[in-house]
Parts: structure tokens; sequence; C-alpha cells
């Protein structure tokens, strides 16, 4: 039988899965160690180093069937070791930019064994590797490893989950070096290849002649944003669930990732060729073209609790769009003239847009302005900057300067733009 010491070192494999084990069985308390104990916690776990370079990986089945198997049989000594052991490894995480930078050295000397091992076959074994220490940035990161156009392969680093640490991603791309004939990296999964168009290629078990692919598209009044419809012939004779897995990626590989997510609204697909169809290239044209048509700033009056107000946007706000900028900082400006809705007026008016454009200035490169809203004598400005530059000290090292009152900030880490989601027109 299996005793406590040899179950407890294969938990060890994985720390998360320990740390889950450990808090479901006891109550929280009782994990507090005298630091007395710490030789003994060393001396009870010899394959400490083991664990360390193993901490990041999660394997959520077998923590779930380990800490079942464990219910019941812990003694209190082994539940003391247990904790001290997790107390060592509950160290402070280290700066963003240390870890990436890290993760850049490490790289340097383990790309050509990865492209090889990538070569022999073995891709997945390769990916786990490198998602170990990119997992080290940030444990929400995922790795992919693919065939390239320009390399041999491509390197992709993205949020296992959407609107997670894209800003995270895109700070590990800017660190990335060069690409070269073995390797390119990138943050997104899927980008544009209309190349694709002019040949066949297998989804989901079947074989699409993509030269028949067509699109419908139509366009919204509001927004910049656009209705799709993905037409192939042979959507007529399968089930709707292959239908829809085939549509997202025949539209992603006609826009990009990235471009479906800012600009579509509603995707839907068809064996029937929609009334007015567009080629690949052509619908990749026409949603540029609409985004950039209209006027950056969408502006609109309203109502909050019976008081006028009014928002302006700059829409679609969605953070795709500034994939880098996941620190929501919203600076709120009293003013003094204001007519009988409390809106801003004459000198007060002048000074909110001087001043403003005095804050996106002093940022740009490094965060923007998605939009503004004023209620009751107080105008807020949403911003949006890179957590890891010097935005945020730069907005609120220039509030002093307003003197139609106290100018205050709100700072709060958002990746996936939630403080604006009731901004914008619908």
């Amino acid at each position: 039988m299996e005793t406590v010491q040899e179950r407890v070192v294969v938990l060890l494999s994985d720390l998360q899965g320990l740390v889950e084990a450990a808090e479901r069985l006891v109550e929280p308390a009782e994990l507090e160690v005298d630091v007395a104990d710490e030789s003994q916690a060393l001396g009870f776990f010899p394959p400490i180093d083991r664990a360390l370079s193993c901490r990041y990986r999660l394997r959520s089945i077998f923590v779930a069937q380990a800490t079942s198997s464990l219910r019941g049989r812990w003694t209190r000594r082994g539940l003391r070791c247990v904790a001290m052991v997790l107390k060592l490894f509950r160290r402070k995480p280290k700066p963003e930019a240390e870890t990436i930078a890290e993760f850049w050295q490490w790289w340097a000397s383990a790309r050509d064994d990865v492209a090889r091992t990538a070569g022999a076959g073995r891709v997945t074994h390769a990916v786990q590797d490198v998602a170990c220490r990119a997992r080290v940035v940030d444990a929400d990161l995922d790795c992919h490893i693919v065939p390239g156009t320009t390399s041999a392969y491509v390197l992709i680093v993205t949020p296992n989950w959407p609107d997670t640490c894209r800003g995270v991603a895109e700070r590990w791309l800017a660190a990335a070096p060069e690409p070269d004939e073995t390797w390119s990296y990138r943050c997104v999964r899927v980008v544009a290849e209309l190349a694709a168009f002019e040949s066949s290629r297998e989804f989901r078990g079947h074989t699409f002649d993509l030269t028949a692919v067509r699109f419908g598209l139509t366009a919204k009044e509001e927004g910049r944003l656009s209705d799709v419809v993905v037409h192939h012939p042979a959507f007529s004779s399968l089930p709707d669930k292959v239908q829809e897995d085939v549509a997202y990626n025949l539209i992603e590989l006609a826009l990009g990732e990235d471009d479906v997510d800012i600009w579509i609204d509603d995707i839907t697909w068809s064996g029937v060729e929609p009334a007015d169809p567009r080629t690949p290239v052509e619908l990749s044209e026409a949603v540029r073209a609409r985004a950039e048509s209209f006027d950056h700033w969408e502006h609109r009056r309203t109502e909050w609790g019976g008081a006028a107000a009014l928002v302006t946007a700059a829409p679609p706000l969605r953070s795709v769009r500034w994939p880098r900028f996941d620190l929501y900082v919203a600076v709120r400006l009293p003013y003094q003239q204001y007519d009988s809705e409390n809106l801003p007026l004459g000198e007060s008016s002048a000074a909110l847009t001087q001043f403003t454009d005095g804050l996106c200035a002093a940022v740009e490169g490094d965060g923007v302005m998605v939009a503004h809203t004023t209620f009751k004598g107080e105008r807020t400005l949403h911003f949006y900057v890179d957590a890891e530059s010097g935005a945020r000290a730069e907005l609120e090292s220039r509030l002093p300067q307003w003197n139609e009152g106290v100018a205050s900030s709100h700072v709060q880490l958002d990746q996936g733009f939630a403080e604006v989601a009731d901004l914008e027109l619908r």
C-alpha cells in the first residue's frame, strides 16, 4: 500500500493540484505551520527541485482523482508538511517584464531543440516544453506550434480564454527576436490567409473546394459592424454543427481572427448562395473599407436615472481592437460652468476639450481614450493603457493641472473592456 509520503511526492509534480487537494481536505486554520517545522518538511519531501520545475503544469483530471483518493487518509504530520511546502512555494511573483525576458533568454538556447522535436513529429511534446515556460509569464497563456509560410514553424503564444491575458501575449510578442527561416512568432491563432481559397482544405473530416466559398455581407447602421453569411455548396448535405464549425474556420481564414472579433457581429451559414455573393478577397476589402469610412467618434444624448447624460464613444468597444491596453483608467473631471441639465458650457466645455486632448497625447502609443461620458457636473474619460507602461502614471501626474475642481482617477485591470461594455450604442 502506498504511504502518505509516496502519494504526496506524486502530487508534488503538480503544485496547483497539491494546493487544491490540501485546501479541500482540511480547514484553512490547520494549514498554519511553525517555522520550526521547515527542516522537517524539507526532509520529508526530497524531490522539491523536481516539483519546482513542474510547478506550472495543470492536470485537472489527475488532481480531481488524486484528491478523491487521498480524502480521509492524511495524517496530521503529513498535512503539516504539505502546508510547509506550500508556504515555501508561495513566492511573490516576478514582474512580467522579467519573466518575458527570461522566456526569450531560455528560447535562444532551446529553439533548435524545439525545432528538431517538432520536425521529428513530436509537436505535442515540443509544445508542452514551451507552454511550461510561457505559463511562468502568465498561467492563462496557451501555446501552439504550426507550419509557417515564411518560416518552417510559427510559435504562437495566445490567451487560453478570450479576454484574459491578451495584453501579456502582445508584450511577449513585442520582445520576440526577428523571425528567420526556422521560426516566426505571433499571438493569435489564425491570421488571414486569402491564398488558401485557391485550393482545397479538410475540415471536420470533409474536404472542401475553397474556390467555391462565397460570403454575404450586411452592414449595420451602428458601430461599424457587419453580419456575414458563409456559403459553400457542400453545406446542404452536412449536419448543422459541422456547417457551423467550418463556417467559423472559413471566415477567420478570410479576415483573420482579430478582424472577425472586432468588425463582425452575427455569423450564419447556408448551402444557398447569398443574393450578393462576395469572394473572400471582396469580403476582406469591404470590411476594411467600412471600418475606415466612418467618423471615429459616435455621439449620443441619453438619460441616466432621469438626468441628462452625454456619451461619446469610439465603437466597436472590443478589447481585441487595442489588445495591449489591458488597464482601465477612469479620469473624473468636475467642471464649474454648466446649463440647467448640468452639462458643460462655455469656458468649461473648452477647458475639458483642451485638457482631454493633452491627456490623449501624453499616452499616445501606450494607451487610448475609448469613450467619455458627461453626467451631473462631471466628465469621465475612459482610458485603456498598457499595464506595464508608464501611461497610468503619466495620466495621474497631470490631474493636479485641472483647475475646475479636484480631478480623480479609478484604476482597474480590465482585459475584456467590461467597464465600457454599456457605453456602446446597440
